[in-house]
This record gives structure tokens, C-alpha cells and sequence, in this order.
């Protein structure tokens, strides 16, 4: 019974996994290429519609909006898109013959707007590094604080 469970654990596991699309963040100008190959047929499709099919090794464009962008490389089955625009910005689907379907997120940034993900963890390791050094210092200073009975016996002892 224990077997059954991990085998469907595991298929679970795959299947949501191989759901789960890809990130992927470019600039503005920049080329995307989707790493799932399409070798003799299968499609490219953007937003719940194909921009473009390979069949018999031929690719076939079918949006206007990717015209003269949306490359197919014979060699190699892979989608690519130049000259990035932020309206490409959206969920990407690639099918090929063997039923495989990948799933890809595109965000595409202006020159200025794309998060410096470097600074956001230099941030947030700073802040962390921060509070651990004034738990540090907290204990530190609590575990050198004398009884109540030491520091009374002190102050006599300084009284007289």
C-alpha cells in the first residue's frame, strides 16, 4: 500500500511539475528563444491562439504581429522571437508531434523598468545580517546583566 502511494505521489508530482511554466524575463529588443523542440510538426501559440505552425519542416507564420520575428531554426526545432516589444509579454505554449507542451511565462521590460533582482537580495541580505547581529548583541548584553541580588550587593559595597 505504502508503494501505491509514493508511485502516486511521484506521478503527481511529475505531472504538476511539467505543468509549471517557465519564467522567462528579456528586455525590450531582446531575443527569446523557447528550449522545447519542434522537428516536424507542432506549433507556437501565444495567448490561446498559434502564431505559428511547423509542418512537414516548414514553418508557417500566422500573426501579424510576429511577422519577420518569429523565427523557427530547422536544425535545432526551436521557436525563437526578435526584437522584443512588451506587448509579446504574455504565456507561450509550445506543442511538438510528440504530445509534448511546455509551458512558458514571457515578461518583457522597458530598458528601465526590469527589477535589478542583485539589489533586491544585496537588500534583503543586508536586512537579514542586521537582525541577526542585534539578536546577537541582545543576548550578548542579557547574558553579562548580574542577578537582582549581585547588583544590590554591589551598590552597598560602593555606599560605604
Amino acid at each position: 500500500m505504502k508503494g501505491i502511494f509514493s508511485i502516486c505521489f511521484l506521478c503527481i508530482a511529475v505531472s504538476v511539475s511539467s505543468a509549471q511554466p517557465k519564467e522567462l524575463n528579456l528586455r525590450v529588443g531582446d531575443t527569446v528563444t523557447f528550449h522545447t523542440a519542434v522537428h516536424n510538426e507542432g506549433s507556437l501559440m501565444h495567448a490561446g491562439r498559434s502564431i505559428g505552425t511547423v509542418t512537414n519542416r516548414q514553418m508557417k507564420h500566422l500573426a501579424e504581429q510576429f511577422t519577420g520575428r518569429l523565427q523557427w531554426d530547422s536544425s535545432t526545432g526551436l521557436f525563437s522571437i526578435t526584437g522584443l516589444q512588451q506587448r509579446d509579454s504574455g504565456q507561450y505554449v509550445v506543442q511538438n508531434n510528440t504530445n509534448q507542451e511546455k509551458l512558458y511565462n514571457l515578461t518583457v521590460y522597458s530598458g528601465s523598468t526590469q527589477p535589478n533582482v542583485s539589489l533586491i537580495i544585496l537588500l534583503i541580505t543586508a536586512v537579514a545580517v542586521t537582525v541577526i547581529l542585534g539578536f546577537i548583541i541582545y543576548y550578548i548584553r542579557e547574558d553579562n546583566k548580574l542577578p537582582l541580588k549581585e547588583v544590590r550587593g554591589h551598590a552597598e559595597d560602593l555606599q560605604m
